[in-house]
């Protein structure tokens, strides 16, 4: 809250600054001399009338952040966010003495991060996601002992994550996704013994995933997907049981699922798409009560489906398409009431299609086509009644539609 007292002089100068660069901000109009601190839209003074926070969401800045900012000594807080600003980031930003939170996601700033960042070293949080920003990640952000959160997701940086980041080992938030990145994942983010989430998502990964990331127990979000990482899933991850989700699709990771994920006791979302895992499911997976979400489709997994799947009641998403499962569908997957999406198409499934998927009265879609199921359909079917799409084609089932199917009426694809 700002107080009722007048901002000092210098940090006036600043603003009357800002509020000319920014002229077609709402509220810019009130950084006026004269005007008390209270009555300043976004600007928040302490009770020596110094400026110590800016606070802007959804503005219409359309301009750069001008070098004046700098006479705001005091600034410990600073927050635009998605407010279209332009321009680079102003070097001398970041030599200001009590930053603590810089926040400008969801802007159109370009250039790269000066390597003056590393002198702000009271930052804890650096959010510079869903801009423009290119270039490599400076070495200097190893300097930033104090950081916790580091977002820059969903920018154009490229090159290697720098080796300096291994001294931040206060950091619990790294979102690095949707970039250009390449090179290896560092073994050295295991030096982040608090880390908490670990998005490296979209960029050009390549190697195995590190060994050394099932150190870091206080994980609760690791996500590599779509990148080039190859060889196993660790099964050190295992000793990660603070994981809620865990997403290494779209890789070429290769060898068996690892049984010690049947550790993860609280996991809910497991993402495995689109790999070359091959082997079975480990029984120890039954252990996942909490799970919600799991595709493993796109691998080369290959087993009769064990009947525990039909114990992870809590799913709502089991995708196991594109695999060569064999055997029968086990009668047990009618036990997963709060399914709304199963996907087991193109695999090596045989037998006929159990009464029993006519219990999962939430189910969606339902997709068991191009397997080697024969038999006639289900009468039971016609009890999912939210059915939007079931795909059965490619089989070689018997007999005519069942009549009653006529009162799925939100049925759009058979």
């Amino acid at each position: 809250m700002g107080l009722a007292a007048p901002v000092l002089d210098p940090d006036m100068d600043a603003l009357e600054d800002l509020a000319s660069a920014w002229s077609s901000l709402d509220g810019s109009a009130t950084w006026s001399r004269g005007t008390d601190c209270d009555s300043m839209a976004a600007v928040y003074c302490d009770d020596d009338g110094h400026v110590v926070a800016l606070e802007v969401r959804n503005g219409n800045i359309s301009a750069s952040i001008p070098e004046s900012i700098t006479a705001l000594e005091e600034l410990s807080w600073l927050y635009i966010k998605s407010s279209e600003l332009t321009g680079s980031l102003p070097p001398a930003l970041f030599t200001l003495p009590n930053l603590v939170h810089v926040v400008l996601s969801g802007n159109q700033l370009t250039g790269n991060i000066p390597d003056t960042v590393g002198s702000a070293t009271g930052l804890q949080s650096l959010l510079l996601d869903a801009n423009q920003l290119s270039g490599t990640l400076p070495s200097s952000l190893g300097s930033l002992s104090a950081l916790v959160n580091l977002i820059l997701s969903t920018n154009g940086f490229s090159g290697s994550i720098p080796n300096s980041l291994s001294k931040l080992t206060s950091l619990e938030y790294l979102y690095l996704d949707a970039n250009a990145l390449s090179g290896s994942i560092p073994a050295f983010i295991s030096n982040s013994p608090g880390l908490k989430h670990l998005v490296l998502q979209y960029n050009g990964f390549t190697g195995q995933i590190p060994d050394s990331l099932g150190n870091v127990t206080n994980l609760e979000a690791l996500s590599v997907r779509a990148n080039h990482l190859t060889g196993p899933i660790p099964p050190s991850l295992g000793n990660c049981t603070r994981l809620i989700e865990l997403d290494v699709g779209l890789n070429n990771i290769s060898g068996t699922i690892p049984a010690t994920l049947g550790s993860l006791r609280g996991l809910k979302y497991l993402y495995m798409v689109d790999n070359l895992l091959s082997g079975s499911l480990p029984n120890e997976l039954s252990s996942l009560q909490q799970l919600k979400l799991w595709d493993t489709s796109r691998n080369y997994l290959s087993m009769e489906l064990p009947a525990w799947i039909g114990s992870l009641t809590n799913m709502t998403v089991l995708s196991l398409g594109y695999n060569r499962f064999n055997g029968s569908i086990p009668e047990a997957l009618g036990n997963l009431h709060k399914l709304t999406y199963l996907t087991l198409d193109y695999n090596m499934f045989s037998g006929s299609i159990p009464e029993s998927l006519g219990d999962m009265t939430a189910l969606e879609a339902l997709f068991l086509d191009d397997n080697w199921l024969f038999g006639t359909i289900p009468a039971s079917l016609v009890n999912l009644n939210r059915l939007t799409t079931i795909s059965l084609s490619d089989n070689y089932l018997l007999g005519t539609i069942p009549a009653a199917f006529s009162t799925l009426t939100r049925l759009v694809y058979l």
